[in-house]
């Protein structure tokens, strides 16, 4: 029950504020938010459609892209001092988990180089100790800066 007019002042400027908010919300969705995401979704589409779940390289082909994205960001709009440091890390980043990625650089070639030079024992650790190294590398970077990687 309304007992004074202070109490209608309220009911309207609340009515009023809530209104003006609401309009202003979706209007700032329809304008900003709504194709901003229509533009994810079409960045973002062909990476989960080959996504499956029983293989490292489907993580690692998401946060490589995850990675280039905010690298792109990070030039583009990096508000921070070191901006274009973080944005080189992430690239780094991201360049490893490639390397990873591609079958050709480690797996392919592996088997094409047995075939015809019967690879030893030798070249074969190498080529382990290399993709250890990359991992070791990756996550030891991702490790020190995830937390500082902001826009």
């Amino acid at each position: 029950m309304l007992t004074s007019i202070d109490d209608i002042q309220f009911i309207i400027w609340y009515l009023y504020t809530t209104t003006s908010q609401l309009i202003s919300n979706t209007y700032d969705f329809i304008r900003y938010d709504f194709p901003q995401g229509i533009q994810r979704i079409k960045i973002w589409f062909p990476i989960v459609w080959r996504d499956r779940d029983w293989d490292w390289t489907f993580i690692a082909i998401l946060m490589k892209k995850k990675l280039e994205l905010m690298a792109k960001h990070e030039v583009e709009y990096g508000h921070h001092y070191d901006s274009l440091r973080d944005a080189k890390k992430q690239r780094i980043c991201a360049a490893i988990l490639g390397r990873l990625i591609d079958v050709s650089f480690y797996g392919n070639q592996r088997e094409r180089r047995f075939d015809t030079l019967r690879l030893s024992k030798q070249s074969l650790k190498w080529e382990d100790a290399k993709i250890h190294s990359d991992q070791s590398f990756l996550f030891n970077l991702m490790n020190k800066n995830f937390r500082q990687w902001w826009d």
